[in-house]
């Protein structure tokens, strides 16, 4: 069986019209209009959140006044930094909610990374090494073709919540 992320896009009232379900991913399959909100990156996930631990965390706001602490965001794709939600179980586990503003602030991280930035990044013998899931990151093309191609999807689908002030719920199945 594999494991294969998945994201939705919704507001509030969508999220909490579907906590507590039993039955909340075949609504979500089942519905066009929620389906057209939801993304897979198949396995891809795990090697993209891997190369983008690799990359810079974002810059201190040298403005803010306080105690200000910035880390890496790549965790993000897993969820990271939202909140468990124990309502809206997969059978892989609790999902996780990020809030719009959580979302807004990857998007910007996320937005310049490309190709470019990822290929000084991408060191298959390392990613086999970490066990990085599926470990077949010695394929040809499997930057190129695959995760650069899933990262653009996930690059459209984080740009539209943002700018649509929506929440992104990530679960795997």
């Amino acid at each position: 069986m594999s494991t294969i992320a998945h994201y939705f896009r919704a507001t509030e009232a969508t999220l909490e019209s579907l906590r507590g379900k039993t039955n909340w991913i075949d609504i979500l399959q089942s519905s066009p209009e929620l389906r057209a909100q939801l993304v897979d990156v198949d396995k891809a996930v795990f090697g993209l959140e891997w190369l983008l631990s690799r990359r810079p965390a974002p810059a201190l706001d040298t403005a803010a006044v306080g105690f200000s602490m910035r880390g890496n965001l790549a965790g993000r794709l897993m969820g990271g930094g939202g909140e468990k939600e124990p309502s809206l179980r997969s059978p892989m586990g609790p999902g996780r909610t990020l809030s719009p503003a959580l979302v807004r602030e990857f998007e910007a991280w996320l937005r310049p990374v490309d190709l470019a930035t990822l290929q000084p990044l991408f060191n298959a013998a390392a990613m086999m090494d970490d066990d990085v899931y599926p470990q077949d990151w010695d394929e040809p093309g499997i930057l190129e073709e695959y995760l650069v191609s899933y990262l653009d999807v996930l690059k459209v689908f984080f740009a539209r919540a943002a700018a649509e002030n929506q929440s992104i719920l990530m679960f795997f199945l």
